[in-house]
């Protein structure tokens, strides 16, 4: 398949506002509009509801069905939660997606929570892909009775360190810590979408100083339009080779990683 990779994208209704293309044959539509042949595809309401479980079950029957473009599910989880073990063996057993989303701001936890630390060490240990979602609407728009602040990344090297079979994509990841940001890419098991890369020529300048290889493109879509990421990879003029990287390479490369076939 030649097309892009979208590695961040959202189906169902955002309570806080209307948003376009909220079913999946509209957001298909829209998607493959933008050159986008699969995407990685998780729901808002695993973020608000009490138990992600029929959320999730609901996800795996959407994309089982989607034909419009290829479509893998990402299920929510919730280490607050008692049963989340449940909820990973059935998603790793029973739906065999290729890995979770986690909210930990919608949640309300940090990365460092035991229970976290023990969901992640297990969804490693199943090969699992684990994707954090460190900011998806911008403060400034937030519900002003729902503020939810971004991820704090900065004790995922000590967790890297602890489960040295953890692979991590960082969602709406802002890239506002240099170093930080050069440590995890450095390690070679965390990768970034750039959903909220801000600031002209930032992809340029992402590539040049972190390296093609640790970048996705991710839409947030229905959130933002998904021709804004294009948009940032268009301007940045990069090389073909860079360019397939970033849009298809390392998704293909992470999903045949947790043994999903392309």
């Amino acid at each position: 398949m030649s097309g892009r990779v979208d590695v961040n994208a959202y189906v169902g209704g955002w309570p806080f506002r209307s948003l376009p293309w909220r079913d999946l044959p509209a957001l298909s539509a829209r998607l493959r509009r933008a050159g986008i042949e699969e995407v990685w595809l998780s729901s808002f309401g695993g973020m608000l509801q009490s138990d992600p479980h029929e959320v999730n079950a609901e996800l795996a029957r959407l994309c089982a069905q989607a034909s419009a473009l290829r479509t893998y599910p990402f299920a929510t989880l919730n280490p607050v939660l008692p049963d989340w073990n449940e909820d990973l063996r059935q998603i790793a057993e029973v739906y065999r997606m290729p890995g979770i989303r986690l909210h930990p701001g919608y949640h309300g936890y940090d990365l460092e929570r035991d229970g976290c630390q023990e969901l992640c060490a297990e969804a490693a240990r199943r090969g699992l892909l684990v994707q954090i979602a460190v900011h998806l609407e911008d403060e400034r728009t937030q519900h002003p009775r729902f503020q939810v602040p971004a991820v704090d990344c900065r004790p995922l090297p000590k967790i890297l360190a602890r489960f040295p079979k953890l692979t991590v994509i960082l969602l709406g990841y802002r890239f506002t810590h240099a170093d930080l940001d050069l440590e995890l890419a450095r390690s070679g098991r965390v990768f970034f979408d750039i959903s909220n890369a801000e600031g002209t020529g930032v992809v340029r300048r992402l590539v040049q100083r972190l390296g093609a290889q640790c970048l996705l493109l991710g839409t947030l879509a229905p959130l933002f339009y998904p021709e804004a990421a294009i948009g940032k990879i268009d301007e940045a003029q990069l090389s073909e080779t860079d360019r397939k990287v970033i849009e298809r390479d390392n998704a293909h490369r992470l999903l045949m990683a947790a043994g999903k076939p392309l």
